[in-house]
């Protein structure tokens, strides 16, 4: 969970939504971490009679760290000096406050922003135990994985906070210039799939699932699963394929709930003879991974 600091504040040339998408995008190429959705973090917080559209406090986040049994929330901060940005990440314990570790990385210019932020990502990912292979295979550049433009990487963030609200239509709009601002960026292409798919515009989600099918390489490993067994179960009916993919993502991901859901759901859904993966503890309930992005 991502709790600005005051220093975020005053880069007021990076907005927060951003670097807090970017972040969350950066952290879910980690097997070992589970970022929390932002639907349940609003959820928790209305259960907390807090307004979902205030900006969360480092007390708030905290307390909504322990009602969702997470480990630790994330403290960041960007600031801007001259033109350059300085920018700092911290991962606490939620149980005592303690910081666990925490990383820093200096951009030399707005254009260089996520580049450094990638940077820290990686350092604070070792810093909590991950190994350096496991950094090096699982922590592609975000400028690859998202897309280069700032512009459509911030369409996007408004589009994922907008979604998170009661009408997850108000997101559709800022999807939709996401792609027009960046066409090649897959994670927004294929969250038009989705739009698309879920109101009953068949050839449109096809249209968007197959480029996203064709721009995979350019999305964590984690989404390039969740694009291609939608791919295949829903554009060619490919289900073994789509079977195999989500045994895949499951194996690369073992602590994912969405991937789990999702295999368990299509095995359901295909035959009763297939085992369904058993029951783990903590499970969220399943969905694609298109619309609002998977977080610890």
């Amino acid at each position: 969970m991502f709790s600005p600091t005051s220093r975020t504040r005053r880069a007021t040339r990076f907005s927060t939504t951003r670097f807090k998408q970017a972040l969350a995008i950066q952290l879910e190429q980690s097997p070992f971490l589970n970022v929390l959705s932002g639907e349940k973090v609003n959820a928790t917080l209305q259960l907390m009679n807090q307004s979902i559209h205030d900006r969360i406090t480092q007390e708030v986040a905290r307390e909504v760290c322990l009602r969702t049994n997470s480990k630790a929330m994330l403290a960041g901060s960007i600031g801007a000096v001259g033109s350059h940005y300085l920018i700092g990440l911290k991962a606490v314990n939620c149980q005592n406050g303690e910081t666990l570790a925490s990383a820093e990385a200096e951009a030399a210019g707005r254009d260089d922003v996520l580049r450094a932020l990638g940077t820290a990502g990686n350092q604070l990912r070792q810093k909590l135990g991950e190994s350096l292979a496991s950094v090096q295979k699982f922590g592609r550049p975000l400028d690859q994985v998202t897309t280069s433009s700032l512009e459509a990487l911030k369409a996007y963030s408004q589009g994922i906070q907008a979604g998170q609200s009661n009408e997850s239509d108000a997101s559709f709009p800022y999807i939709k210039r996401a792609v027009a601002l960046d066409p090649n960026f897959a994670r927004a292409v294929a969250a038009m799939g989705t739009y698309y798919s879920t109101h009953n515009q068949a050839s449109l989600a096809v249209e968007y699932y197959t480029k996203a099918f064709e721009l995979r390489h350019r999305v964590s490993d984690r989404e390039r699963y969740c694009i291609e067994a939608v791919y295949y179960a829903s554009v060619t009916g490919e289900q073994e394929k789509a079977l195999q993919t989500y045994r895949e993502w499951t194996q690369a991901y073992p602590n994912d709930d969405i991937a789990h859901n999702n295999l368990g759901g299509w095995c359901t859904r295909r035959s009763g003879s297939l085992k369904r993966p058993p029951k783990r503890r903590e499970r969220q309930s399943g969905s694609l991974p298109t619309w609002s992005d998977t977080e610890t």
